[in-house]
């Protein structure tokens, strides 16, 4: 049983998949989603709904088993508003704040911060109170010093919140933007699982 590793990226699950004489499972992230670093599938597929069994069979012709998201059935026992409540209050602000996450990916594209850039520019001419801006755990220092001198030259109220766990800064976030990250699909199960809607998930898909 193995997970994903990053697009285009050989890990530890893609080796020992590559190398297993048994019957082998990939847990799947996004819908159809797989990594042939190594040129192997697993044996079956672990997805989420129908629409990734789908995905999948179109793109890659293997079986696959709707599971649901394990790493999301602990939602159902939270108490999201609460714990807006609460992360608010630890960043000294008000219940009725407006808040927009940033959730960096650590990528070296051509136009990723041009695509940054322009998010902080849309962002400084509509309502918020502040920017919460979330490093990946895999950016170096050079990308985070980039993104935050961006968000200074846009003129954003802004705070950078680095390591623990994602949940309560999403709950605290107004909407959440990226260009790729898997804390959006958090939000949606959050909204999910929340009596109201938390915060509103954006990719930047262009």
């Amino acid at each position: 049983l193995v997970g994903l590793s990053t697009p285009g990226e050989g890990g530890i699950d893609e080796a020992v998949l590559a190398l297993a004489e048994c019957p082998s499972f990939m847990l799947q992230d996004f819908w159809g989603d797989s990594n042939l670093f190594f040129g192997k599938h697993p044996d079956c597929y672990l997805v989420a709904d129908k629409e990734a069994a789908l995905a999948t069979e179109r793109r890659h012709h293997k079986p696959s088993f709707i599971l649901g998201s394990p790493r999301h059935a602990k939602y159902a026992q939270l108490d999201f508003n609460l714990l807006r409540d609460k992360t608010l209050k630890k960043l000294g602000l008000e219940h009725d704040a407006i808040v927009h996450g940033f959730f960096c990916q650590p990528l070296t594209c051509s136009g990723y911060l041009a695509t940054v850039r322009i998010w902080g520019e849309a962002v400084k001419v509509v309502s918020h109170t502040k920017i919460i801006y979330r490093p990946h755990p895999a950016s170096n220092q050079q990308q985070i010093n980039d993104i935050k001198n961006i968000f200074f030259e846009c003129s954003l109220d802004f705070i950078t919140l680095e390591g623990g766990a994602v949940e309560p800064i999403i709950a605290a976030c107004t909407s959440i933007s990226n260009a790729m990250s898997n804390s959006n699909v958090d939000a949606v199960f959050i909204n999910h699982f929340s009596s109201q809607l938390i915060a509103c998930p954006i990719y930047l898909l262009y």
